[in-house]
């Protein structure tokens, strides 16, 4: 099958902005992009991975006093993404 540039090139420049805010660990730009995709095209299929995704983004914390607190917040990131 052909695609149509004029047609088919909207929804994967939605889909290219928000795999680069996601490539790019940037939560809010992730969370435009999303909205933009599901708003122009709510059955796409890579909506929901990719809200699992930022979730888990947004609960990322920043350095770890112990090896300990690295091990749970890895634990935590495995739960959000396997979902």
């Amino acid at each position: 099958m052909q695609l149509d540039l004029f047609v088919h090139s909207r929804p994967v420049v939605l889909r290219n902005d928000l795999v680069q805010a996601l490539w790019e660990r940037r939560p809010v730009m992730g969370r435009k992009a999303h909205a933009k995709l599901a708003g122009e095209c709510p059955q796409d299929a890579l909506l929901a991975p990719a809200s699992r995704l930022l979730d888990a983004l947004e609960t990322t914390p920043g350095p770890f006093a112990a090896h300990l607190d690295a091990q749970r917040a890895a634990a935590h990131a495995e739960s959000v993404l396997a979902g």
